[in-house]
């Protein structure tokens, strides 16, 4: 079993290893204004959330940017981004989201995406 606090762990470690290999390349931006706690989440799948809006960002935009903060209803978690493409995370992994968070929280998932355009995605709520 993972946790929330794990899975920033993992982005921030993966972030220094990519940074020393490449130090061109901008890191993630991890804003934690709330302590993740032992919240149960998914394992590795933070990671690959992130690369994914990663790679469909232009070359010239910022990183992708994680937040975690508090709210009466818990935690939220969410990543920003631009991707180029509406389609950026895909049907695999949109698939592994959602049954890793009914398998994890007994329910589809408590997340939701949005963006301007419509068309776009670029946000992720978690709660």
């Amino acid at each position: 079993a993972s946790t929330l606090r794990d899975e920033l762990a993992l982005l921030r470690a993966h972030d220094e290893l990519a940074a020393l290999l490449d130090p061109g390349r901008a890191c993630s931006a991890i804003e934690l204004a709330a302590r993740p706690h032992a919240l149960p989440f998914p394992p590795l799948l933070l990671l690959p959330l992130v690369e994914r809006l990663r790679a469909a960002q232009p070359a010239a935009a910022p990183p992708p940017r994680v937040t975690l903060t508090a709210h009466a209803d818990g935690l939220k978690l969410v990543l920003e981004g631009c991707p180029q493409r509406d389609d950026w995370i895909g049907p695999r992994l949109t698939q592994r989201l959602t049954t890793a968070l009914r398998d994890l929280h007994g329910q589809p998932g408590c997340w939701f995406a949005g963006g301007t355009p419509a068309s776009v995605i670029d946000r992720f709520y978690f709660y």
